[in-house]
Formats: C-alpha cells, structure tokens, sequence
C-alpha cells in the first residue's frame, strides 16, 4: 500500500507513520497516511482544532507569510516549540498591525490587536535570561 503525506492527523488514525521534517529549521512532524480512498480528509476546523494558536492568530501567520491557512497552521506549532519561535509570532503579528496601519485599514489593524492581546496572554513572550 502507498502512503500519501499529509500535514496532520485525527487521534483515530492507528494505520499512520510518523515522519520528522525540519520548517523554517524547527523541527516538526508530518503524518503518513495511507493514500487509499479509506485515508481521512481533513477539514480546515480539523487543522485549526489541533492548533494551540485560534483561527485569528493563525490567519494572522499566513496573511504575514503569504501563505495558505493549513500551512499557517502547521507553522505555527513548530513555533510555538522554542523561545525564538514565539518571539517571532509576536513579530510577526507586529508587522501585520503596521501594514494594516501603513495602508489605512485600521479595521483589520484591531482585528489583529485583538488576536495580539489573545497571544500576548496565551504565549507571552519569554523572559531575558541572563547568561
């Protein structure tokens, strides 16, 4: 049987293999599922449910990378791995409230404060160690 991969998995699916890849250097897991026609779809809430991050800060990732909100997702559990990772979400969700600002679309600028606020308080960013 050939095996398809896919960027995530249900709890359900005991026929999968795991594989380890490295995004963006963090490092991650795909799932290899079988490519036959009994082989689950996903669905977006599928993806987004087996995030830590919320729909908004997800779209917030893939409007910052350009690119789809399934990879956005996957995205951002590889970041949520690391401290370097998270300071970069907040980066990123800082320079999405700039380009809104810089083109006048402050409806999205609160859309994205109002997803910040949501990171800031379930990913605050990392305290400075001191070495």
């Amino acid at each position: 049987m050939g095996y398809k991969e896919t960027k995530l998995s249900t709890e359900n699916n005991d026929k999968a293999a795991h594989k380890n890849y490295k995004l963006d250097g963090l490092a991650t897991t795909r799932l290899l599922v079988p490519s036959s026609k009994e082989a689950p779809m996903l669905s977006i809430q599928d993806v987004l449910d087996y995030c830590d991050l919320d729909r908004g800060e997800i779209e917030a990732i893939a409007e910052h990378e350009h690119i789809p909100i399934t990879l956005a997702a996957e995205m951002s559990e590889a970041l949520l791995c690391s401290p370097e990772g998270v300071c970069k979400l907040h980066v990123m969700f800082l320079e999405n409230m700039q380009h809104a600002f810089d083109c006048g679309n402050f409806e999205h600028v609160n859309e994205l404060a109002a997803a910040y606020q949501h990171l800031q308080r379930t990913h605050p960013l990392p305290s400075l160690s001191s070495h």
